[in-house]
Formats: structure tokens, sequence, C-alpha cells
């Protein structure tokens, strides 16, 4: 049983891989060009994440789901309708797993409203450089959200 933890971007989406004994086999982002429409790359994003769970085997997904912040970047956000489209996104990737097998992990629950820097300092101190030197932006978020899982961060 794996599981997969995805941190859903339309700009980006990190994903990391864990073994049922919390061994990270994998990890990295989905990045789909912003020269397409938002509702293609949502589906390139869903269709990469199709082929890695059945490639991979993967069977259970924590999706992190979006939050409104009430500061005044958040009240930009939504005036955009980005969290809208985001909420579509994790609405298709809840979608690729069976009933029961996704969770939805609020990011108020497992991140707060910690600033990006304090997960990774956080991450760097449980997990080895080797782990941690080939992240990229939007995996911190999803092994962040694993370590929340696991207890250990």
């Amino acid at each position: 049983m794996k599981t997969i933890f995805i941190d859903p971007g339309l700009n980006g989406t990190g994903y990391a891989v864990y073994t049922p004994k919390w061994h990270l086999l994998f990890s990295g982002n989905i990045n789909i060009s912003g020269q397409y429409p938002w509702e293609i790359r949502g589906q390139r994003i869903e269709k990469r994440i199709i082929e890695m769970v059945a490639r991979q085997e993967i069977t259970h997904a924590y999706i992190e789901f979006p939050s409104y912040f009430g500061s005044a970047s958040g009240q930009m956000v939504a005036a955009r309708g980005d969290l809208v489209k985001l909420t579509w996104l994790v609405g298709l990737l809840y979608g690729v797993f069976k009933s029961g097998q996704a969770m939805l992990l609020p990011v108020r629950e497992w991140k707060g409203q910690l600033p990006k820097e304090v997960v990774i300092k956080r991450i760097k101190q449980i997990l080895p450089q080797e782990v941690w030197k080939k992240f990229k932006t939007h995996t911190w978020d999803a092994v962040g959200m694993a370590l929340y899982v696991k207890g250990d961060l």
C-alpha cells in the first residue's frame, strides 16, 4: 500500500510517495506550461497523477485542501477566482482514487499559517540532506504533509 501526498496547484503540483513504513520512494513536481488555459493544465495534471498511480500501484492519497485566508493577498486570490480553480483541481485529483482511499488535508490543519520557509526549515531538521537536496518548490509541501500525518512535523 503506497500513499501519495499531493500539494495541488495549477502552476505546479508537488507530490511525495511513501511506503507503509514511511520510506519516501520518490517525489517531484508536475509543471504544465502557463501557455495553456487553466482547465487544460488541470486535466494534464490529473492525467499525470492517474498514470503515476497506475504505474506505481499507489492505493491511497492525501490531498491538500485549500483554505481562504482573510489577508489582502488571500482576498486578491479569491477575487481572481484562483481559489475556485484550485478547488476544482482538488476535486479532479480526489476523483482519481476509489471511495475511502483519498483524504483531504486542510492546509490550516497541517500547516496553519506557517510561512513556507519555516516548513522547509523544519523538514530539513527531520530529513537527511541527501533526501531534501533534490526537492523543488511544491515538493516541500507534499513532504511536509506526509511528515505531519506521520506525526513528525
